[in-house]
């Protein structure tokens, strides 16, 4: 349940029952959503009514200059939601920070630079802690796209051994010859610099419903290249994609695969095949009138709202008539 707390913001309380391994659980949680000083704030707390265990989560986001921040603590009670009452979870405490934007560095011959951020460390009450970086560049050279990502990981045992990783990877797409391409080009950092592979794909149209891919991957240690071309056959219902593969040890393989994507109509209860697969994310369009006969619904004789503000906990947009 949801209510509006006037310029403070909206409070939510509500319950939960779930089975966990055979063991029915039973959960409170109550919230807290604000905006001021042009930050969305957000404060929960869930309780175990069983164990009275709790859970707290505190959370900020800010827009400013084009950056996008995030913050992102959480804290748990020993025996919360372990599965079985009163065992104890290892969680402790985490923490998590996000960062997204464009650079202020602007050279001449690169256009949309961009960076993101993202750090997190999670404490356990085995005294065992995770520590995790991750980092990216993107920017534009003409009409070639170019990016390039970070990540390290360290984790420390109950022990108090202590081990840590770095990768890195680099990667690119444009046009060329009619069609697309793109290469990945993957890096271990620690414990030894080296390359671990690198792949080129290159994919051109055949005719309406057809296309072609071709894929080179290589590993150099221990040395190995394999290569792949297959088409894409789009029907009304399906893709068809036949391939043959090669490699250096003189495989060779042919394939046929097909795949498709479902969905169902929200009016008439349906479902409907595709021939490609369906995105799991969704969207929501707000539209802003004034309701002139009470009733909820835009009608006809109802005015649309130009230019207004929408604040909502994950974003902060304007709506336009178009």
């Amino acid at each position: 349940m949801n209510t509006a707390l006037a310029k403070l913001g909206t409070a939510s309380v509500g319950l939960r029952r779930h089975t966990d391994q055979g063991i029915a659980r039973n959960f409170a949680q109550t919230g807290l959503s604000s905006y001021f000083f042009d930050t969305y704030f957000n404060a929960s707390t869930g309780y175990d009514l069983d164990t009275l265990a709790t859970a707290h989560t505190l959370t900020a986001r800010r827009n400013f200059s084009g950056q996008s921040a995030f913050l992102q603590y959480n804290r748990y009670s020993s025996d919360y939601n372990t599965g079985t009452p009163g065992a104890g979870s290892a969680l402790r405490d985490s923490y998590r920070l996000s960062l997204s934007g464009p650079l202020p560095l602007r050279p001449t011959f690169l256009k949309q630079l961009n960076y993101t951020f993202e750090g997190t460390e999670s404490n356990n009450y085995d005294d065992s802690r995770q520590f995790d970086l991750a980092s990216g560049l993107s920017t534009r050279y003409q009409s070639i796209f170019l990016s390039s990502g970070f990540v390290y990981n360290d984790n420390i045992s109950p022990e108090g051994d202590d081990s840590e990783s770095a990768r890195m990877n680099f990667n690119g797409r444009g046009f060329m010859f009619g069609g697309s391409w793109r290469f990945d080009t993957n890096y271990s950092v620690i414990p030894k610099v080296r390359m671990t592979d690198n792949t080129f794909e290159y994919s051109r149209n055949v005719s309406e419903n057809i296309d072609s891919t071709t894929v080179i991957r290589r590993t150099p240690d221990p040395e190995f290249i394999s290569a792949q071309i297959g088409l894409n056959w789009r029907t009304e219902k399906a893709t068809i994609t036949p391939s043959i593969s090669t490699d250096t040890n003189r495989n060779v393989s042919a394939n046929i695969d097909v795949h498709f994507g479902l969905a169902a109509d929200p009016y008439s209860h349906s479902y409907s095949m595709y021939n490609a697969y369906l995105s799991g994310s969704g969207s929501v369009a707000a539209r802003i009138f004034l309701d002139k006969n009470g009733d909820g619904i835009f009608n006809d004789n109802d005015e649309l709202m130009p230019n207004v503000q929408i604040k909502a906990l994950q974003v902060h947009r304007e709506a336009n008539v178009r």
